[in-house]
């Protein structure tokens, strides 16, 4: 047990629940736990995404890939800058605009304004949006777990449960605010550990500087296109550039944000910092294959090279930095998805109904409820990059479609909108699950079945709607 590690990833646990107890004190209500006044700046929206955005997905996930291969790890975490970049253009300030003027909350009450403020929208919505959710917090449960076994040695299960047990209780005190402020400060330490990390890496015997990377790893490395099957690399492009677009934490980051300025200067501002990020983990996961290639898993490529490598100082330092991602990561999950479990799904219960301590204890209540569940799926999961993809396509499959397209799409009717997500969820779950294989990735066949049922039942609609 490296115990210089362990003191270091204790210490930023007691951090995080500090900070979760100093800022539950200035909650009052719901609308604060999960907007954070309406009233968040600049450096906190793009401090609070980057942190968001960079979790265990990528500081283990994106790692282990580009272990395994090289530049072609680019295909996980790169298309999100490109989703990022269309979502500033087309609706960041619209949604900061929309939601001043009619006071929404949850990306649902958006789609559902849009329609007469239909409620039933809302709950079908946020049912998906839960599916996708839950299955993303418990896959950084895992990573968490991961990183927790290799310092302490624990079973890895007993590692899942406590560190899982931590990010609940903290994000579950002080709400967006508690998780914007230690997003600060965890991208704080996450770009320390970049800064320090891969110099040190590069400077390994066996790595030789950027001239011994380049001139001596596997020559696949350098071909992007050497990365699991066409099929995953379709799955990975579509499902990872409409992110942005399904992602409950994007329309709260926008609705949070001072004024339209900063909610779109925010995004692009992500975009370049994604481009960036990648470009790291794929360095590092090169160098780690350099310094030692018979590594059994992947994703423990970073907290191998931590303690069997890096100075003990700032092995502790980094992996403060991979816990602190990963936690930032988590919370945020936490967070949209007790939103969407306050604000969405239970449509008989009007948010002006409860009081201000009704509304509030109803949202923690959630944020307990959404993290025990995420962590009951997450005892049964291995891998982090498997289990994201498929929450990830599942929120793609179910909502691009009634949640942008049919934006775009004017002739769409709220019950096309409702058979594009049932067709979209079902669908997509029906080729990730049972139809196994496929030669269209599954998330295409839900994208395609939201689309056809949106058109059609929009059709067969419209002269009801507009009756």
């Amino acid at each position: 047990m490296n115990y210089m590690m362990l003191i270091s990833v204790i210490g930023f646990i007691a951090l995080m629940m500090i900070v979760g107890v100093i800022v539950s004190k200035k909650i009052n209500d719901a609308d604060d736990f999960f907007l954070g006044g309406r009233n968040v700046p600049a450096f906190l929206i793009v401090a609070t995404l980057l942190a968001s955005e960079v979790g265990g997905g990528v500081m283990l996930g994106s790692v282990g890939l580009a272990y395994q291969f090289g530049f072609g790890a680019c295909w996980y975490v790169m298309p999100v800058a490109i989703g990022l970049l269309l979502f500033g253009l087309f609706l960041a300030k619209k949604l900061k605009r929309d939601a001043d003027q009619y006071g929404y909350v949850s990306m649902f009450d958006w789609l559902a304004g849009r329609y007469g403020n239909y409620k039933p929208l809302k709950a079908i919505g946020g049912f998906v949006m839960l599916v996708g959710f839950i299955g993303a917090l418990a896959s950084q449960f895992v990573a968490m777990g991961t990183a927790l076994q290799s310092v302490m040695g624990a079973d890895k299960t007993m590692a899942i449960v406590l560190g899982g047990i931590a990010i609940v209780i903290y994000a579950s005190m002080g709400g967006l605010l508690s998780v914007m402020w230690t997003d600060l400060l965890q991208a704080g330490v996450f770009v320390f550990g970049m800064v320090v990390l891969l110099p040190m890496l590069l400077a390994q015997p066996e790595v030789g500087g950027f001239a011994g990377l380049f001139a001596n790893a596997p020559e696949h490395f350098f071909d992007v296109m050497n990365v699991q099957t066409p099929t995953w690399r379709i799955t990975t492009l579509v499902t990872m550039t409409i992110a942005p677009f399904v992602r409950q934490y994007y329309y709260q980051r926008m609705f949070a944000s001072k004024s339209e300025k900063i909610a779109q200067r925010s995004v692009f501002a992500q975009a370049i910092l994604i481009v960036i990020v990648t470009i790291w983990t794929c360095l590092v996961g090169m160098c780690v294959f350099m310094i030692n290639p018979a590594l059994e898993n992947p994703e423990s490529a970073m907290p191998w090279v931590l303690s069997a490598v890096m100075h003990p100082a700032v092995a502790a330092i980094v992996m403060g930095a991979i816990c602190a991602t990963v936690m930032s990561t988590a919370d945020t999950f936490l967070n949209a998805g007790s939103l969407t479990f306050v604000m969405d799904i239970p449509k008989n219960v009007k948010k002006d109904e409860m009081s201000q301590e009704q509304s509030l204890k109803v949202a923690r209540n959630s944020s307990f409820a959404v993290g025990a569940i995420a962590l009951v799926i997450a005892v049964m999961s291995s891998s982090v990059v498997s289990a994201l993809m498929n929450a990830w396509a599942i929120l793609g499959g179910g909502l691009f479609v009634p949640m942008v397209v049919s934006y775009f799409y004017k002739p769409s009717t709220k019950e096309g909108v409702m058979a594009a997500m049932v067709a979209g969820l079902v669908t997509t779950l029906l080729f990730t699950i049972v139809i196994k294989g496929f030669a269209v990735p599954a998330i295409v066949c839900g994208l395609i079945a939201a689309f056809i049922a949106l058109v059609v039942v929009s059709a067969m609609t419209k002269n009801k709607a507009t009756a």
